[in-house]
């Protein structure tokens, strides 16, 4: 919940879920869902200290990318312990 009321798209961390999963009707259709990153600490750790381009996200959701996201400079989040570990 945090992510998203940040502002970071759920293909950023997932991958493109929309593709995954059934797609269309019925399960013959059936595209297996995949495990898009790692997911581990390190990697959480460094988009908590680099930042997540909004740009790069909405790219990965299909989402119109507008001039102000291109511009935006990367959102940077706490990377202390208590942030995930509470």
């Amino acid at each position: 919940m945090r992510h998203v009321n940040a502002g970071v798209t759920c293909q950023s961390c997932h991958g493109q879920i929309q593709a995954q999963g059934i797609d269309g009707a019925d399960a013959a259709s059936y595209k297996p869902v995949e495990q898009y990153t790692s997911l581990n600490m390190g990697w959480c750790i460094n988009c908590h200290v680099n930042g997540y381009k909004p740009a790069e996200g909405a790219k990965l959701a299909g989402l119109t990318v507008t001039p102000e996201m291109e511009k935006a400079e990367p959102r940077k989040a706490r990377y202390d312990c208590a942030v995930c570990h509470y």
